[in-house]
């Protein structure tokens, strides 16, 4: 019989770099990151054909699903794509990112997850600020520290969910 496919929900320890590789000047090699996140808590759900991508990032709850393009029996790749348009917040920006994410299963059982791709930052001009805009590499690596979810997963999981006679998908 197949083996069974490798569930990877859980919560993972990331870490996040973005690299600027272009400005509104032309491109730029730098060897320091620009942005970076150390020791980040990601929650992974599995969902078989989309991966969900859960965090908290300055108390607000991020969340963002993946669409699954790979699946092997201790692989998953997935494609990231967001934007968020963050103009009519004292950002003033709109971001987004494309990349590719990737969960694996080692023989020795320990799960790992990588992202990588591009990452875009664009301001208008404005009184205060000239414009600007940026293109960065994204690199993220972590490892999965538990099957568990934080509690704000668990109670977003079930406001989204019901069962018998309540609302919601089965």
């Amino acid at each position: 019989p197949a083996a069974p496919l490798t569930n990877f929900t859980g919560t993972y320890k990331i870490w996040l770099d973005l690299y600027k590789t272009h400005t509104l000047m032309g491109p730029v090699d730098e060897k320091k990151s620009s942005f970076s996140l150390e020791d980040y808590e990601l929650s992974v759900l599995d969902k078989g054909a989309v991966i969900e991508l859960m965090g908290q990032y300055e108390g607000m709850p991020v969340s963002q699903n993946c669409e699954v393009t790979q699946r092997e029996e201790n692989l998953v790749v997935a494609d990231f794509n967001f934007a968020a348009d963050l103009t009519k917040l004292p950002y003033n920006a709109n971001i987004a990112a494309k990349a590719e994410v990737m969960l694996t299963k080692d023989a020795n059982g320990r799960i790992a997850i990588s992202m990588d791709g591009q990452g875009f930052y664009s301001r208008p001009a404005t009184k205060e600020k000239g414009a600007d805009e940026n293109t960065y590499e994204l690199a993220v690596r972590g490892n999965r520290v538990k099957k568990d979810l934080p509690p704000f997963v668990m109670a977003a999981i079930a406001k989204a969910y019901g069962a018998g006679n309540i609302p919601g998908p089965d």
